[in-house]
């Protein structure tokens, strides 16, 4: 059962997420490196990203981002408390930006996983309902101009990234 998001192919390699398992294959001769499991989580609808020779990805169910050697599997540092649910994890200028489902947006130095923030919408108390603008939805960074666009299900948000 296999990840409905594209494979990423990096140095003659494939890297893919099944349901449970996130696997490195041979480009050439699609033998197996590695493989990594996670039974209790899922994910299927999470992407990766590769940067600064680093494999990030973020499964759904539990609360860490993980960082990992993209050649032998291995885990170079997993970051607690960095959300939940589906994300999709976007890389710029040295930190990894995303969405989760507890609502906030997240910045995260991919260098060491140092948590440099994690926001709420501004626009969280809207009316008299607590907690509804929620920014749970995909983001994407305009390289050129340096900002990043969002929605929290009212408005659609264009922040200005650090330079």
């Amino acid at each position: 059962n296999s990840n409905v998001l594209p494979p990423v192919v990096y140095e003659g390699k494939v890297y893919f997420m099944g349901q449970i398992g996130l696997y490195c294959l041979n480009a050439l001769t699609g033998q197996k490196i590695w493989e990594k499991t996670f039974p209790s989580d899922n994910l299927l609808v999470t992407n990766i990203i590769i940067q600064e020779n680093k494999l990030f990805f973020k499964p759904s169910n539990d609360q860490y981002l993980y960082a990992i050697d993209p050649n032998t599997g291995n885990e170079i540092y997993k970051i607690a408390k960095t959300g939940f649910a589906n994300v999709a994890l976007e890389y710029h200028k040295g930190i990894i930006y995303y969405t989760a489902g507890d609502g906030k947006l997240y910045a995260i130095r991919a260098a060491d996983g140092n948590i440099i923030w994690r926001e709420k919408s501004p626009n969280y108390f809207v009316g008299k309902t607590k907690g509804v603008a929620s920014m749970t939805d995909r983001l994407t960074i305009d390289t050129e101009r340096n900002v990043l666009y969002v929605d929290d299900s009212y408005y659609y948000m264009c922040i200005k990234l650090p330079e």
